[in-house]
């Protein structure tokens, strides 16, 4: 039992690893100052069949069903879980805002903050604002409404006859969330259209786990690794609609449960699984998801500074956005992206390790 829970520790690892890298190459990958622009939207496209979907998968497979026990107690504990990470990298970059407009690493749209303006802003990220460059932390407001709704909704279904039809309910419930999802005059706060989106991949990882389904993976690896692949990267450069799903939902769907079952495989095919940096990536992909567009600062100073460029230009989010750029910029901004925020993560666990001593 024990070399069994650790294997599956380590697959998840991975695969968060492999999921994290496609959310960091994404953003190298695109800019929105004024509306998106990307020079390789055909390989975006394939990247958002993937990269966030497979975290909303991976905390449903984490999700421990005696939380429906306890429902009130388990959504505080998942409330806290998120919701303090999610207003501590805001409230940090909030702090910071006056100067890094000073250096040019924000925008210098509404001035400098005055105390006023620092309450304000202050207030706001508590009630759920996130700041200019955490935009990828909409991941965390939207996985707090998420694992509330799925405990509520698994202790109500747990319930009615002896929780006979449970996972049926769920199942019934995810679907019709789906299609609410759709909807456009649902609201917005929290990402709640991307929460109700999402409740379907976070079921799936829970029936994944409870009926072992990767015991049915894990017998042809490397030919649905393949096959998936094939049939993800096909998808990717003839339907746009990782960009725009609301083309057409059905295979936009389609599109995310194919490209999530080729990361599970892939990433259980020995020589993947064995790749320390990716298992080390995904354990730190929270720090990646929260500061890899910071870390991206680094390398647009470096490209103005190269090209002669106007500083103006490094308060661009997430990257500086040039035609043609070469290659080794979107490898240099990605590395960044990547490499600083888990270089944070482990002078914040050596800091930690020290303080409980």
């Amino acid at each position: 039992m024990k070399t069994i829970m650790k294997k599956r520790i380590d697959y998840i690892d991975t695969a968060k690893g492999i999921s994290i890298i496609a959310v960091v190459l994404s953003h190298a990958l695109s800019n929105s100052n004024s509306g998106l622009t990307v020079d390789h939207p055909v390989l975006l496209n394939w990247l958002s069949f993937f990269n966030v979907s497979t975290f909303f998968f991976i905390n449903g497979f984490l999700y421990n069903e005696s939380c429906s026990e306890k429902p009130f107690k388990s959504i505080i504990k998942k409330f806290k879980a998120y919701y303090i990470p999610y207003i501590s990298y805001n409230i940090f970059f909030m702090l910071f805002h006056n100067p890094f407009v000073k250096m040019h690493i924000l925008e210098d749209n509404n001035g400098l903050y005055s105390i006023k303006d620092y309450f304000v802003s202050f207030i706001k990220v508590i009630l759920g604002k996130m700041q200019p460059l955490t935009g990828p932390m909409w991941f965390l407001r939207a996985l707090i409404l998420l694992s509330i709704m799925y405990i509520c909704v698994d202790a109500i279904s747990s319930r009615i006859f002896n929780g006979k039809f449970r996972y049926i309910i769920n199942g019934v419930t995810a679907i019709i969330l789906l299609l609410v999802s759709k909807l456009t005059f649902i609201p917005t706060t929290f990402n709640f259209p991307a929460a109700c989106g999402a409740f379907i991949l976070y079921y799936f990882g829970v029936m994944y786990r409870r009926y072992e389904l990767n015991n049915l993976l894990n017998k042809q690896l490397v030919p649905i690794s393949i096959i998936t692949f094939f049939i993800s990267a096909l998808i990717g450069n003839t339907f746009m609609v990782g960009i725009s799903g609301s083309i057409n939902p059905l295979m936009d769907f389609i599109s995310m449960l194919v490209s999530l079952i080729m990361v599970l495989a892939v990433s259980q095919i020995r020589p993947i699984s064995n790749i320390s940096i990716l298992k080390f990536f995904g354990k730190c992909s929270l720090e990646i998801m929260a500061l890899h567009m910071f870390s991206f600062k680094a390398i647009s100073l470096i490209m103005i500074k190269f090209y002669g460029y106007d500083i103006s230009l490094l308060s661009d989010i997430p990257v500086i956005r040039l035609s043609n750029l070469s290659l080794l910029w979107y490898i240099l901004y990605t590395a960044a992206g990547l490499f600083l925020p888990a270089a944070f993560y482990l002078v914040k666990a050596k800091v930690k390790s020290k303080i409980s001593h």
